[in-house]
């Protein structure tokens, strides 16, 4: 008897906000899993993974992560990623330029003379483990005995023995 009293447009009403609620309770999830896949592929690379902007559609968020670390992959330098509107080619496309920038980020670590790097990551208990890349001469010059260099020889103590 209550419910013939209320009219079924409020029951349209909220079967409509409810579905609103779980409409952006997907996306935010959608969004945390785009956070962490940016955040881990940014921490290889030595940096921290851009924050989601307020209301911002993971969608959105996941082209904004990867337009940035693009710039570390040359060979994808010229794909438009802004202009992909399918989520299955944008996953392919994150798979390939994350793991293509992070191997130029190594590249350019290991490869420049004088320079040691320090990338802090975390591992799946939470722990932070901190490693060094780099140029070993840069803390090994410390324990290392000068060079010798030869200025001359003394022949007269041999012509004497």
């Amino acid at each position: 008897e209550i419910l013939n009293a209320i009219p079924a447009q409020d029951f349209i009403k909220e079967d409509n906000a409810n579905q609103n609620i779980v409409a952006s309770v997907e996306d935010e999830s959608s969004l945390a899993e785009a956070q962490a896949k940016a955040d881990s592929a940014y921490s290889n690379m030595g940096r921290r993974a851009p924050a989601p902007f307020a209301g911002e559609k993971s969608m959105d968020y996941r082209k904004r992560a990867l337009i940035g670390a693009q710039k570390l992959a040359k060979k994808f330098s010229d794909v438009d990623i802004r202009s992909v509107s399918d989520s299955a080619t944008l996953a392919v496309l994150e798979d390939q330029i994350y793991k293509a920038a992070q191997e130029s980020a190594q590249w350019a670590v290991e490869n420049t003379p004088g320079h040691l790097g320090k990338t802090v990551r975390m591992d799946e208990a939470g722990r932070r483990i901190t490693e060094y890349q780099g140029d070993p001469n840069v803390w090994l010059n410390a324990f290392k005995i000068p060079p010798r260099r030869l200025v001359k020889i003394n022949t007269a103590s041999l012509a004497g023995a």
